[in-house]
């Protein structure tokens, strides 16, 4: 079945889980899953898998490892504006063979939060801010813009998060005029893994095209306190057979901040035979 978001403020717990459905955004839309909301009665309620997170400076917050979505298909509508924020987990998941399509001249913003290890139903290669199923595909059009970046606005500020993972066989496309950015701050508590925070990471037979005029920005700040946990960190991470195509006139930026000294740094890890 289909499901229609048209101008839409939420806040609460996740905002739909339907594995087989088909969700359209339209217009302005915020979605916010918090640790805690107060209803329409004005009672304050508390979502379900709340939790505390340790912040870098061992302080903690009140977070919740629900995503913003789950989904087979989730379409973004030609300039439509979306916002998603979580505080211990993925921003969206996308269900094997489904889309997430990003129409022209759509922006979406998505702020990421909480260790990459946290989420709803756990994965031993941790949940990015978009984790794409088996042969799902990520497309972003013409003129549309995606950022995605760690929950800054909450001052949580503790998240070993990757940007886009990609089980077997999932695309990634930015179209001629779109443009990806992925801006990952990798500050974490010292007691947390921070092991799979690429930015993207792709699973065998995955695949990424930059077209033409199509731009692709990868940035991470803070890299030596993403700790011990984490073997290594890279911006792309190919762990299998698969291809990786920035076309004659597209663009791909890699920018890193922050000492390496106790972690190493990998701009393009190719582990199996890709290209």
């Amino acid at each position: 079945f289909n499901m229609y978001y048209h101008n839409v403020d939420y806040t609460g717990s996740q905002l739909t889980a339907s594995y087989a459905s088909k969700a359209y955004f339209s217009g302005d839309v915020k979605v916010d899953t918090a640790p805690s909301y107060v209803s329409l009665s004005g009672a304050t309620m508390t979502t379900q898998d709340r939790g505390t997170l340790y912040k870098p400076d061992g302080t903690t917050a009140a977070v919740t490892n629900q995503q913003n979505m789950e989904a087979g298909n989730v379409t973004f509508m030609e300039n439509a504006h979306f916002w998603g924020r979580t505080t211990g987990s993925a921003n969206f998941h996308v269900y094997g063979g489904g889309n997430f399509d990003v129409g022209k001249n759509a922006v979406i913003d998505l702020e990421v939060g909480g260790p990459n290890q946290w989420g709803e139903s756990g994965s031993a290669n941790g949940w990015p801010a978009v984790y794409l199923l088996a042969g799902a595909e990520f497309r972003v059009r013409d003129g549309a813009k995606v950022n995605i970046t760690t929950n800054k606005t909450t001052g949580i500020q503790s998240t070993g998060r990757g940007g886009i993972g990609m089980e077997n066989n999932a695309k990634l496309i930015v179209e001629s005029g779109a443009e990806l950015k992925i801006d990952l701050d990798k500050r974490l508590y010292s007691g947390y893994n921070g092991a799979y925070g690429d930015a993207i990471r792709m699973g065998t037979g995955g695949s990424v095209l930059v077209q033409s005029g199509g731009k692709l920005n990868l940035a991470m700040s803070n890299i030596a306190n993403g700790y011990a946990n984490a073997s290594y960190l890279s911006m792309i991470n190919m762990t299998g057979s698969g291809s990786f195509n920035v076309e004659d006139g597209g663009s791909l930026t890699m920018k890193r901040t922050g000492t390496t000294s106790t972690i190493p740094y990998i701009g393009i890890n190719v582990e199996g035979g890709g290209v």
